[in-house]
This record gives structure tokens, C-alpha cells and sequence, in this order.
């Protein structure tokens, strides 16, 4: 994410940091800088808390994973079967 910010010309100043993205949103209600979280998130966004989509272009890449239990899954093996892989 620094990276990304970074290649875009902005340069974060972190003076605090939140393992889990609903205290993210907490610190920014409490005016404590800005976060950058899922879209999901917006229905547990406290009041007074704005939005804003990062702009198309915005040079970053997610690592997204998909989970299952351990035992064998049809609708898994689906899943996995259709993943291109790399």
C-alpha cells in the first residue's frame, strides 16, 4: 500500500496503525487521519465518517485468497478448478 501511495506522489505520515479495519474506521471518526479499507466496510462506518473511491489507475494489487474448510468440498473443487493459475 506505501508503495502504491508512493508511486502516486503522496507520502503517508502513519501515526497510528489499526490490526483490524473497523478500528481503522473508529480513528477516523475520531478525526485521526484517513484509512484505506474495503468497500464492504461502509455499512459499519460510524457517523460523520466520508467516503471516496481511490482513483481508477491507483497502482495497486491485492492478494485475494480463497478459503475452505479441510475436508473435500464439491463447490470448493469448483472454485479451484476455475482459478487460473499462475
Amino acid at each position: 500500500m506505501l508503495a502504491a501511495c508512493e508511486r502516486t506522489g503522496f507520502k503517508p505520515d502513519i501515526r497510528h496503525e489499526a490490526a483490524e479495519p473497523s478500528t481503522a474506521l473508529e480513528l477516523v471518526a475520531c478525526g485521526l487521519g484517513l484509512a484505506i479499507v474495503q468497500s464492504g466496510l461502509k455499512r459499519l462506518a460510524p457517523s460523520g465518517v466520508a467516503w471516496a473511491e481511490l482513483p481508477r489507475g491507483f497502482p495497486l494489487e491485492l492478494e485475494v485468497h480463497a478459503v475452505t474448510r479441510r475436508e473435500s468440498n464439491a463447490l470448493a473443487a469448483r472454485l479451484v478448478a476455475s482459478l487460473p493459475t499462475a
